[in-house]
């Protein structure tokens, strides 16, 4: 017995670069008749029928689908296209997901991963905020958009959404590493040392954090703590790359 189903999209939420157009005020009959043919090109792969109505008032896109007997789950078929690094093709159907069940904060972290990866930062910024409308709380989330943000140059942005996930893990790794980053970007040593030495009392074996610490302790003018970091690093061997910028940090003290 087949099932339907229907929801709404802004017409900024359609990447209408997957269906060849590069402006939005686009013929709206083209319009409509490529993204259909895009839409049902996709649900007929996991077993579905779709159709696609233009609002041009409301600059809205109605999706309407039906499930046939040979319906398969779209999580699915939306992994696949991740495995295959076919990004763009699998945002509207991520989108489909979102629309029909807003909660589900996987998908939405799926579409920032998209957008991640097809170097849209701006798009993941507002992909993850929208997510924290959901989840205000969620630390994974807040950690990915302060990333985000710093990626961007927005450093101030960045810091604060780090903080924020701080004050609710104190000691989670991802944001201590990430915040001493972007404090060492800032030129803010001090505050970047505080903050690095948080997070190896936690990640004692990260080489690359004791030689940004070992950076921090030398541009704040701490030539001696500066070394001590470098040979720490040393002394933990690793990655020959990492090895050598600690041995040419050191190499330019001496």
């Amino acid at each position: 017995m087949s099932q339907e189903y229907s929801f709404k999209l802004s017409f900024e939420d359609f990447d209408i670069d997957l269906i060849g157009f590069s402006i939005r005020q686009s013929d709206s009959a083209e319009f409509g008749a490529k993204a259909t043919e895009f839409v049902a090109q996709q649900f007929k792969s996991f077993g579905g029928r779709a159709c696609v109505v233009i609002n041009d008032q409301d600059r809205e896109i109605e999706l309407c689908w039906t499930k046939d007997a040979n319906w398969s789950d779209p999580k699915d078929s939306i992994l696949n296209l991740l495995n295959c690094e076919e990004f763009a093709k699998a945002v509207p159907m991520i989108w489909r997901l979102i629309k029909n069940d807003p909660p589900d904060m996987d998908k939405c972290c799926n579409l920032g991963v998209v957008y991640s990866e097809l170097k849209q930062l701006p798009k993941v910024i507002a992909t993850l905020e929208q997510v924290l409308d959901i989840y205000p709380n969620h630390v994974l989330v807040l950690i990915a958009l302060g990333v985000a943000q710093i990626r961007t140059g927005n450093l101030q942005f960045g810091e604060e959404s780090l903080r924020r996930a701080l004050s609710l893990e104190p000691l989670n790794r991802l944001a201590l590493r990430n915040l001493g980053s972007c404090l060492m970007k800032q030129q803010r040593q001090v505050e970047a040392i505080d903050v690095l030495r948080r997070y190896l009392s936690v990640s004692p074996d990260d080489a690359r954090a004791l030689i940004e610490l070992g950076d921090a302790f030398e541009q704040s003018g701490n030539v001696e703590e500066a070394n001590g970091q470098y040979l720490k690093a040393i002394q933990l061997g690793g990655q020959k790359d990492i090895l050598d910028m600690a041995k040419t940090r050191r190499t330019k003290l001496a």
